[in-house]
């Protein structure tokens, strides 16, 4: 027995998990999974492209299906592991939204150059893909915003994933 999930390519963060109980036949392709996007439901769908995503199986891990942003895999020689990373929690840290872009902030600093990915979805559907690179406690992705209600996916690579409802002005 094991899990299939789906993980963001360049963080590592675990987007969705189903069980695949049995031996199988292998892991499906990411687009036979999730098609050409994988929706994130928050009240808005936020959205990440197939392209960013990676398929793999991986051992059962309690908690894995109710809140797989809480876990990341691990890569060695570009293949997946097997045993699923549990996610630092975000402690003191946060997201905050202007009109002006997007402020990561961490209650810790990271190593130099840790993948992030943003991802702003507005009531009207996908606002922004922002991938970068960040080093230390604090990140500004440059945005142009109208005011409104946004949703944001963030992850930062070592921290569990955040979904956060968020409004400009």
């Amino acid at each position: 027995m094991s899990d299939t999930i789906v993980y963001e390519s360049t963080t590592g963060h675990v987007l969705g998990a189903i069980a695949t109980p049995g031996a199988g036949a292998g892991v499906p392709p990411v687009a036979d999974l999730v098609g050409t996007e994988l929706p994130l439901w928050s009240g808005v769908d936020v959205t990440v492209p197939a392209e960013r995503l990676s398929a793999a199986a991986v051992v059962p891990t309690p908690g894995l299906l109710a809140g797989p942003l809480g876990f990341g895999v691990e890569t060695v020689g570009g293949a997946p592991r097997s045993q699923l990373l549990r996610l630092a929690t975000w402690g003191g840290g946060g997201v905050r939204l202007d009109a002006d872009g997007v402020t990561v902030s961490l209650p810790a600093d990271v190593p130099d150059a840790t993948p992030v990915l943003v991802v702003v979805a507005g009531e009207d559907g996908p606002v922004a893909l922002l991938p970068a690179r960040m080093t230390g406690r604090s990140l500004t992705l440059r945005l142009s915003l109208p005011d409104g209600d946004y949703v944001l996916l963030t992850l930062v690579t070592g921290y569990a994933g955040r979904l956060d409802p968020l409004t400009v002005g």
